[in-house]
């Protein structure tokens, strides 16, 4: 398997609690020309995949587990592993964090958003373009690009469903400001008029506009990287509200261990658990325990769950119930049971 510094696997399943198909998210392709196959247990290698990707990329997969297409924020590649129809010039960046994810339309068979984000806050920003899988025989083609939604935007990209289970909150997060961004996908369109929550850290010099954001599977919870300046790394929750759109109640957290910079960061299938990596040759993964009755329980939990490891990068939730860790070039560490508290999650 052919694995290079996966660093932010950005796919749909962040939302797998809410999809009408977990199949959805059954295939990854991230890295260079690196997949795996959640259709198995163990998850199977895929050696087919035509991307090369350091940093984010995203992939779906139809009801039955089939794919469809993946991209890293700059190119499509459909399902038999050629560049789609129209599929280049895409205005993301493989070098984002979170370069792109993938979201169905609401009450449309064959119509998915692909919303990418420019790297470092660059003047691309925050866009979308348009895939209509009924075209080029069943391949797919981007009928609609580039359509842009804010700029400078941070590379913190997510989405969770709506209370109403069928309309899709689309979160970023502005740069050289305190603001999220929700957006609203429907039957209709995505809504240009964003949820605006200016709550917690200022996004500006001192944390680097860099690295991702996550939502808890119920979609009640994001917590995001705070890169920063040497002895500035931190991770930050909040509460998201998925009736409103609204940001609220931050509280940051600090490693058990610090040693250098904040990387990926995760929510534990049942959302009970927060997971944040740092590394600075060095690896350390915390583990933030949510279910605890204050905000200075929650802090005081922090608990080191690896094992002195090195490279550690992106963190990510898979359809197994796992968390899938990119470490250093090569390699993926899993965390095996994340729901449990310490280190009974088995990394």
């Amino acid at each position: 398997m052919k694995l290079i510094r996966l660093f932010h696997i950005i796919l749909f399943f962040s939302f797998i609690q809410f999809s009408n198909s977990q199949n959805q998210t059954a295939k990854w392709y991230f890295g260079n020309q690196a997949g795996l196959d959640f259709s198995s247990s163990p998850p199977s290698p895929l050696n087919n995949g035509a991307m090369s990707s350091l940093f984010g990329c995203s992939a779906i997969s139809d009801n039955n587990g089939n794919l469809l297409f993946y991209t890293n924020g700059e190119t499509v590649w459909n399902q038999n592993h050629v560049v789609m129809s129209n599929g280049t010039g895409l205005a993301g960046s493989q070098y984002a964090s979170q370069s792109s994810i993938i979201v169905k339309q609401p009450g449309q068979q064959n119509i998915y958003f692909v919303f990418t984000q420019d790297v470092s806050a660059g003047v691309n920003g925050l866009r979308y373009s348009i895939v209509d899988m009924s075209l080029s025989t069943g391949n797919g083609s981007v009928t609609s690009k580039n359509i842009l939604l804010h700029s400078p935007s941070t590379e913190k990209l997510t989405a969770v469903n709506h209370c109403n289970g069928i309309d899709v909150w689309i979160i970023s997060h502005d740069w050289n400001s305190a603001n999220f961004r929700s957006h609203l996908l429907t039957s209709s369109g995505i809504n240009t008029v964003a949820v605006l929550s200016a709550v917690g850290s200022l996004h500006t010099t001192t944390f680097f506009p860099k690295y991702p954001m996550k939502a808890s599977p119920n979609g009640r919870k994001l917590g995001l990287t705070l890169y920063g300046q040497s002895g500035q790394s931190r991770f930050e929750l909040f509460n998201f509200d998925n009736a409103t759109g609204s940001v609220s109640n931050p509280l940051l957290l600090y490693p058990a261990v610090f040693t250098g910079m904040a990387y990926g960061c995760e929510f534990s299938p049942d959302g009970t658990k927060f997971y944040g990596a740092f590394d600075a040759g060095l690896g350390v993964i915390s583990q933030w325990n949510l279910c605890l009755p204050s905000d200075s329980d929650i802090i005081a939990s922090n608990t080191r769950v690896d094992f002195s490891v090195s490279g550690i990068r992106s963190l990510q939730l898979a359809p197994d119930g796992k968390i899938y860790l990119a470490k250093g070039w090569q390699n993926l560490d899993v965390i095996n049971n994340p729901n449990a508290t310490g280190t009974a999650c088995s990394f």
